[in-house]
């Protein structure tokens, strides 16, 4: 239990004790958040959203299954609609890097970051030594920050002198904005025109790689949709996750 509370874990940031004994025994559970709590407004994404990440020009879901690859991969798929059923796959959670904007809006900003997790295995993507892509279980390390720039304001200054784009605070990323995806020092999310081959299956034609290219500005072809998730299939995917985890619990593997 010690080793559960303690404060200098390096996953805390700035954590103190204050008023605390030399053998602290008693803790008191606080929930906070900023004040004002944004309103969320009809079509906004906000952090700690459930998404899908779809690439608009290749119509493919950025997926992860461990089964396939142990990298992620775009499949093909034609599911865009909000009651269309989505595979376990490509379902992701957007979290802010920082604990207090936790339910903040998702800007399009250069210096407002994000971490993506995937639902089912609660890995987190991040990008490898070498420029290319993985997922950890560990968020605590800069590899696994990400950042979103909108196509309509790395396309058009005149939208952005009309004040259809906000500087001071970023775009404010919904449904219908088309974003580049970063990271955190560098390279861009794209979909590699190479098809997967390995292993059998239906959706190994639909499959193709996932990559990080460096590029002053990203190709328009590789901007990503953000599509919402039904409450549905996210309780299906972790009532599944649960169910998984409790024989290995009981029984880990050596």
């Amino acid at each position: 239990m010690v080793d559960n509370l303690k404060c200098d874990s390096k996953y805390i940031t700035g954590g103190e004790e204050f008023m605390a004994s030399p053998r602290p025994t008693f803790w008191r559970a606080l929930i906070f958040s900023r004040h004002p709590a944004h309103v969320r407004k009809q079509g906004e994404f906000c952090a700690e959203d459930y998404v899908g990440l779809y690439h608009k020009d290749a119509e493919s879901y950025l997926c992860y299954d461990p089964a396939v690859s142990d990298k992620p991969m775009f499949m093909i798929s034609t599911r865009v609609s909000f009651d269309a059923r989505k595979k376990t796959s490509w379902l992701w959670k957007i979290e802010k890097d920082t604990l207090v904007s936790a339910g903040d809006p998702i800007v399009c900003k250069s210096s407002s970051f994000y971490r993506i997790k995937h639902v089912a295995t609660k890995k987190y993507l991040a990008k490898t030594e070498d420029g290319g892509l993985k997922l950890i279980q560990g968020y605590n390390t800069p590899l696994s920050l990400w950042s979103f720039k909108s196509l309509t304001k790395a396309m058009s200054v005149a939208d952005r002198a009309s004040g259809t784009i906000h500087e001071e605070g970023g775009e404010v990323v919904k449904s219908n904005t088309l974003v580049y995806v970063r990271g955190f020092n560098g390279g861009w999310l794209t979909h590699k025109v190479r098809v997967q081959q390995k292993g059998p299956g239906a959706d190994q034609a639909r499959l193709a790689d996932a990559g990080l290219m460096s590029f002053d500005q990203p190709s328009e072809r590789d901007a990503i949709r953000f599509l919402p998730v039904r409450p549905g299939d996210i309780r299906a995917v972790t009532e599944m996750r649960e169910r998984a985890e409790v024989p290995y619990i009981l029984n880990p593997k050596p």
